[in-house]
């Protein structure tokens, strides 16, 4: 999943962002600090023990500032198979390197690529440090958040829509609440962290997040299988119809201007509800989750 989501300045955006995702930048924090610990002993070794015992595999797994280059050679790698490009600071992603004029449209061609879940490829000389190789069944999530001058830009590009990238992109841009959020003298004796539908959601990231680091160096694509999720019958068929509607709608309907937008829309709507049901550790997609992804959809087209 690509999300894109627009905010001011005093928005709050990082702190959104921090309550959000709490206990993966706990996790990811406390395992580098364990990796360090293991490389600096690691490196201490003679070289017949360095030999005997592999170079500790770098834990990290989320990126906020990083060229798509290297993250494509560690998939090419085969040091992780699932990662995410997660920055409150949009900008430092989408007007750096990876889309100036000259990297543009590779880039996004890539990030197509890694969308639809097809094989990644890298040709390059020999000499080249990073090398040539492919990988399957590679997953990157994009979670950018920016202001809207910086977005305006993105939005305008005519190739982003053009090669498809941006319609593959969930997007937010709430109203801003900036003047309207007074404190009560109420409010001076809530903690946020003591709400019981936040304690919930942490218990449940915490436990599906297990493991934070699997041994992938030496598993070989053909080994690597993903799990597959279930549809009852009620949500498959409230799936067409919700495709269905969005297919009218960008003929000459509500989103005939946004033509490629929506027809991504019961794509994104799949996905975002195979998300629910499996962060809810369901074995099948039902009617509570496909509704709750197409209002999601819904409002990133709106």
């Amino acid at each position: 999943l690509y999300f894109l989501s627009q905010a001011e300045s005093g928005d709050r955006k990082t702190t959104a962002d921090n309550i959000a995702l709490k206990v993966l930048h706990e996790s990811e924090k406390k395992n580098i600090l364990q990796y360090k610990e293991k490389l600096k002993l690691w490196k201490q070794q003679r070289t017949n023990e360095k030999n005997a015992n592999p170079e500790p595999l770098n834990p990290k797994r989320i990126f906020s500032e990083s060229t798509l280059e290297p993250l494509i050679g560690g998939f090419i790698r085969d040091e992780y198979k699932d990662i995410a490009l997660s920055s409150s600071d949009g900008a430092d992603f989408l007007c750096g390197h990876n889309f100036k004029a000259e990297n543009s449209k590779a880039s996004m061609a890539s990030l197509t690529k890694l969308f639809d879940g097809i094989s990644v490829e890298r040709n390059r000389s020999k000499s080249n440090e990073e090398g040539s190789g492919v990988t399957y069944d590679a997953r990157l999530c994009v979670h950018l958040m920016g202001q809207a001058n910086v977005i305006k830009d993105v939005l305008a590009n005519p190739a982003m829509t053009g090669i498809g990238l941006l319609p593959r992109f969930i997007f937010c841009a709430p109203q801003s609440l900036v003047g309207r959020r007074l404190l009560t003298e109420e409010d001076m004796d809530i903690n946020i962290m003591d709400d019981i539908r936040l304690k919930q959601y942490y218990a449940q990231c915490q436990k599906l997040l297990g493991d934070w680091i699997q041994p992938l160096g030496k598993v070989s694509n053909q080994d690597y299988e993903r799990k597959l999720i279930g549809i009852n019958k009620e949500a498959r068929e409230l799936w067409r119809n919700i495709f269905n509607f969005f297919e009218i709608e960008s003929g000459k309907g509500l989103y005939k201007n946004h033509r490629a937008f929506a027809s991504r829309a019961g794509e994104l709507v799949i996905r975002l509800s195979a998300t629910l049901a499996a962060f809810e550790e369901c074995n099948e997609i039902n009617i509570q989750h496909m509704c709750c992804a197409e209002k999601i959809v819904k409002y990133s087209l709106e």
